[in-house]
């Protein structure tokens, strides 16, 4: 799953790029009127290393999103290219349409593996998320995630923590001028710098080179953009083969809520893991 967490945090990091000042940061749309806004509908994964097919029993998923009638996310699956449940999970909302909670359960061939997982979202005044809490099956906690916002509402920093309140990784974040992502850092507990990620802008498409703690290129992502829109990714090993492509379906929804099916767009992949 380790290919698919890093997929979908180049996901949300390019949500976060293409925003303006909306709930959680999220997708802005050319395209779209004041009272509409595009929802992804459906996001199929190609994983070219057949080395990992055995961890989903295939090298194709399909994502799939449900909606209500404002846009807001009600459920969603991950289904192989043989029919099977991956992971399928369900929403909760509180007070104003903030996201409250979800839980996820887990298949493998199609069978429940009887772990069901959950998340509690904590938002501020401006409806960013500031922290998600993660339980387990047993309903107890293993984990959870800060994040800091500045006032242009994108995200700057992500802590991650142990159920115990020790601090495992860091996430720095930086902007361009014009609100676009510039650069992440990752560091360790220790403050480290593991790895960072570049961002380079050529029309509607934008380069993300992946660096190692000694500078080296990891891997390289092209992503084509579509009306303030991602189309498609496609990740690139360090010797410039191609490991993972993934392509995006989208719909348009008249909502009264347009800022937080906006800002949803920014975590809706995040949400699931």
């Amino acid at each position: 799953m380790h290919k698919i967490r890093k997929c979908f945090a180049l996901i949300l990091a390019f949500c976060l790029t293409f925003c303006s000042a909306v709930t959680f940061g999220g997708q802005s749309s050319e395209a779209a009127s004041k009272k509409t806004v595009y929802v992804m509908t459906k996001m199929i994964f190609h994983d070219y290393d057949e080395d990992d097919d055995d961890e989903f029993d295939t090298s194709k998923a399909t994502f799939s999103w449900t909606y209500d009638k404002n846009g807001l996310l009600k459920s969603w699956k991950m289904v192989t290219d043989k029919g099977n449940i991956i992971v399928k999970s369900s929403v909760k909302y509180g007070k104003s349409s903030h996201l409250k909670s979800n839980r996820l359960s887990m298949y493998y061939k199609g069978a429940d593996l009887c772990q069901h997982f959950s998340r509690k979202f904590t938002v501020n005044k401006n409806g960013c998320v500031t922290k998600i809490k993660i339980y387990n099956e047993k309903g107890k906690l293993s984990g959870y995630t800060k994040y800091s916002w500045d006032k242009k509402y994108n995200k700057t920093k992500e802590r991650i923590y142990s159920a115990k309140g020790k601090l495992k990784e860091k996430i720095k974040y930086s902007y361009f001028s014009n609100g676009k992502m510039k650069e992440s850092k990752t560091y360790s507990a220790s403050g480290k710098l593991d790895s960072r990620m570049k961002y380079e802008y050529n029309g509607s498409k934008v380069t993300i080179t992946e660096y190692d703690n000694d500078g080296e290129v990891e891997s390289k992502t092209i992503a084509k953009m579509k009306n303030g829109n991602i189309v498609s990714l496609k990740q690139y090993d360090d010797n410039g083969e191609l490991e993972e492509s993934v392509t995006f379906k989208y719909k348009k929804v008249k909502t009264s809520k347009k800022k937080m099916v906006q800002g949803q767009q920014a975590v809706i992949t995040e949400v699931g893991l």
